[in-house]
Order: structure tokens, then C-alpha cells, then sequence
């Protein structure tokens, strides 16, 4: 599941892209929001299963990380994380997996997110993914694997179900 900014963004150019080759530094990283495994996409994806990416300010601080895999023909943005707001972060983070995702021959891009998460289904939708798939009830299933899943998210919103974005490259 991915999570996206909202309001007005800063620019970009103060923060680079590398590959995260550090399991034990990827893995606590997700920890801080998703737990070990993550759950989506219709299966459980161990470390080492997807590749992870983090953005770095000029100090060299980690300030964002994106998990990204290859199925088939369609490039799935796992987890998109920025750890400072309203800096652009996760606009660069997706920009760099759409180019990834042409780079490798992907035809589109997917994300999931939760329906509570109205700021991520705006965001994804201005930047012209659409709603292709719907699962109700999905958190049920990922709540005992991500025990940090609220009851209750966004705008008193109960989380309950899993909405799938895409976007052609």
C-alpha cells in the first residue's frame, strides 16, 4: 500500500535516488510503517522479493523510500514512503518508478492503497492513474499481518478495503 503527499510541494532537486542493497537497513525502514512482510497485490512479499529504493537529502540522510517489483508487464509500486512532508519527496519517488518501470519494459504502474486514504486516491487520480480494482473487506485479511492498521483512518474513516490504481507508461 502506498501512501502520497498532499498540498503544495517544494522542489525536487535537492534530493537523489539510489538503490537499497542494505537488507537490514531496508528492513527497518519498512518496520516504521508496514511491518516485515508486506501483503498486497494478491500475495505476501518477503525481503528480497522486490527492490528498494531511498531518496536522500543533500546531507545524505535517508528522507523517503519506495519497495518496487516487476510482474509481467506491470511495474507495482509496493510501498511509497516519504519521511518529511511537502517536499516533493514522494513525487520524485513515483516519477523515479514510472521511469524504472519504462526502463524495464513495463506497460503500466500499480499502487494499492486503503479506501480511507483519500488524500492517496486524489493524489494517484490527478496524476492520471485510474481505479481498476476493488476489494472489499481486504483489511481483515492484512490487518494480522500489518497490526498497525487502524480501525479508524482517515477523516474518521473505517478502513475496511483495498483500492488498486493504475497508470499506462
Amino acid at each position: 500500500m502506498t501512501e502520497a503527499g498532499h498540498g503544495a510541494e517544494s522542489p525536487i532537486h535537492e534530493f537523489r535516488i539510489e538503490p537499497l542493497t542494505d537488507l537490514d537497513l531496508l528492513r527497518d525502514l519498512l518496520r516504521r510503517r508496514w511491518g516485515e512482510t508486506l501483503m498486497m497485490f494478491g500475495r505476501s512479499w518477503k525481503l528480497g522479493e522486490y527492490e528498494g529504493y531511498v531518496a536522500r537529502d543533500e546531507k545524505g540522510a535517508i528522507v523517503g523510500l519506495v519497495t518496487t517489483a516487476l510482474q509481467r508487464s506491470t511495474q507495482l509500486a509496493l510501498t511509497i514512503d516519504s519521511f518529511v512532508e511537502h517536499k516533493g519527496i514522494g513525487r520524485l519517488l513515483l516519477d523515479f518508478v514510472i521511469e524504472q518501470g519504462r526502463n524495464q519494459g513495463a506497460r503500466s504502474l500499480r499502487v494499492l492503497t486503503t479506501n480511507d486514504n483519500t488524500p492517496a486516491l486524489r493524489y494517484f487520480q490527478k496524476r492520471g492513474f485510474r481505479i481498476v480494482a476493488f476489494y472489499p473487506g481486504a483489511i481483515a485479511i492484512y490487518r494480522p499481518v500489518f497490526m498497525t492498521l487502524p480501525e479508524i483512518g482517515v477523516d474518521g474513516i473505517p478502513v475496511r478495503d483495498a483500492i488498486e490504481l493504475e497508470i499506462d507508461l
